[in-house]
């Protein structure tokens, strides 16, 4: 089902789950009573109606009405369908335009198309906003190995696991890249 947006509908009340924890969209986003009337979707109301509203809340309302769209690109993206996926997501970046991990998910998405020039903008933007953020240092580090930059893939790969020290997949492209660089020694202790 679509709604007058061409949005699909979020049920009032709908659960999501979010690094292990299920919030309820519409307890999470302080409202001013006669905002919104009825059973209408808190984030659908905020994305899809008053958009400008949004984008000016505190960090903490976007962070929430981020994920409507987000949660939809997330489900595009397991359907491998990447242009929906794409669109949620740039609409989630719109509202969270100071949220490192929606910048590293666009980057990510470009990168499994093979577009690594525009995938590295969104990855730099997210490293910008948090210098610390393993997914953009994993994003760069594979960007550079891509590029053959194994000195710059190796930094950001460590300083992706010094951030996230179980990220798995950073140690198996840090195997890669001590390995395309002749270090088998090196290789061999990442992967193991």
């Amino acid at each position: 089902a679509i709604d007058r947006d061409g949005l699909p509908p979020v049920q009032p009340g709908q659960k999501f789950e979010l690094w292990g924890l299920v919030y309820n969209l519409v307890d999470k986003i302080p409202l001013n009573p006669p905002l919104i009337k009825g059973e209408l979707d808190v984030a659908e109301y905020y994305i899809c109606r008053n958009y400008t509203d949004v984008v000016n809340r505190d960090y903490s309302v976007r962070q929430i009405a981020a994920h409507y769209p987000y949660f939809y690109g997330k489900m595009c993206w397991e359907r491998n369908d990447d242009g929906c996926a794409y669109n949620w997501f740039s609409r989630a970046v719109q509202i969270g335009y100071d949220m490192e991990w929606l910048e590293a998910n666009i980057g990510s998405l470009l990168a499994r198309h093979k577009q690594y020039i525009p995938a590295e903008k969104y990855y730099q933007a997210a490293y910008r906003l948090n210098p610390y953020f393993p997914y953009a240092l994993f994003g760069l580090g594979y960007l550079n190995y891509i590029n053959k930059k194994f000195n710059e893939a190796e930094r950001n790969l460590i300083t992706a696991l010094k951030n996230k020290p179980d990220y798995a997949e950073a140690y198996y492209n840090l195997g890669a890249v001590y390995l395309e660089a002749g270090n088998k020694y090196q290789a061999r202790a990442a992967l193991e």
